[in-house]
């Protein structure tokens, strides 16, 4: 069937006529309109005729690098999990005929909730008790994720059980290498370091990949209603996981230059070492050689903004950022904060 497109990335009348089809009691016409945040798979609200709410994700619009953006897996994590105590959207219908709107994509339910992507929007949605509360059930829900029996919840085969961080860091080094349009001496410096510093590995768990403030919802009181965001998730060790957390919590150096402290250095907000001690009690195993895996995750931060920044460059995203040069900013600052944390670390 043809139809124009009204969205980027959506062909209306092939998707809409998908919904009725798959999913219960869909009322047309729909509306498709882009939710902000995410600057790797594109994310839309999804709205029928009687204002019955869904959200849609689909990859990128171009430049989808092999392996990456497969909409399954992050499906079927959703399906998983939908069955635990960790929070998630509940997975609605998979598609993968490309005819519908020229890739994969899935629909799951729509959760109220706000996300702290930035210090701007922390002070008007959270008190300060209200964040106290979201920093330690950050690191409770992460030992939840952790603690996801593998083979009973559907997930065998979801990743190799071994080796995560020497594929972590060729994965990586692959991407920035097939994507990156700007050199970098510090990504190629920071990589050898790790690799020469890989600490003994814990036993394999379920991974986020991303986890963080910016990929969980939560309401007025702190609570954290879904997390999301899943498209990284793999097995692997659970300290890169943390390791994400802690980066992501700590301001950037001052290489930053004038890229926004993020939302965790708010009044209210644990310390990074609160984190650390908190996740400890679930898993003091868990908080070993942490330091590691802390400048892994900025070294992580610095190939992933800088392939964003390459996408958005080249038109990949349905929308343009307003500043793209805030996101080569940010890859610097990331891969500066990697070579600084390696430092530290014992020969």
């Amino acid at each position: 069937m043809t139809a124009s497109v009204s969205t980027p990335g959506i062909v209306t009348e092939n998707v809409s006529e998908w919904f009725v089809r798959e999913l219960d009691n869909v009322v047309l016409p729909l509306e498709f309109d882009l939710i902000g945040g995410g600057n790797s798979n594109i994310t839309y609200r999804v709205t029928d005729a009687h204002r019955r709410q869904f959200v849609l994700r689909r990859p990128p619009l171009s430049q989808v690098l092999p392996t990456a953006h497969d909409m399954r897996r992050e499906y079927r994590v959703l399906r998983a999990l939908s069955s635990t105590n960790v929070p998630v959207p509940a997975p609605l219908a998979f598609c993968e005929d490309d005819h519908v709107t020229d890739a994969p994509f899935y629909v799951m339910e729509y959760v109220d909730g706000a996300v702290i992507h930035d210090l701007s929007a922390a002070p008007s949605l959270l008190s300060e008790t209200s964040r106290a509360t979201l920093g330690d059930e950050l690191v409770d829900v992460l030992a939840d994720i952790h603690a996801v029996p593998v083979t009973p919840s559907g997930l065998d085969g979801y990743g190799r059980r071994s080796g995560y961080v020497e594929r972590q860091l060729r994965r990586w080094m692959n991407q920035w290498n097939e994507s990156s349009t700007r050199p970098l001496p510090e990504i190629e410096a920071v990589h050898a370091a790790l690799l020469q510093r890989i600490p003994t590995e814990m036993e394999a768990t379920l991974i986020h990949g991303d986890f963080g403030i910016h990929n969980v919802l939560v309401d007025h009181d702190g609570h954290i209603r879904a997390v999301l965001d899943w498209e990284l998730s793999t097995l692997g060790d659970p300290r890169a996981d943390l390791g994400q957390l802690i980066a992501r919590w700590t301001p950037l150096g001052p290489e930053s230059g004038a890229i926004e402290p993020p939302a965790s250095t708010l009044p209210g907000f644990p310390s990074a070492e609160h984190l650390i001690r908190r996740y400890g009690e679930r898993s003091p195993e868990g908080i070993v050689a942490i330091d590691y895996f802390v400048a892994l995750a900025y070294w992580k931060l610095a190939c992933i903004a800088g392939g964003v920044y390459a996408r958005f460059s080249g038109g990949a995203m349905a929308t343009r950022h307003a500043n793209v040069e805030e996101l080569w900013a940010m890859t610097v600052a990331s891969a500066a904060a990697a070579a600084m944390k390696i430092e530290t670390l014992e020969e």
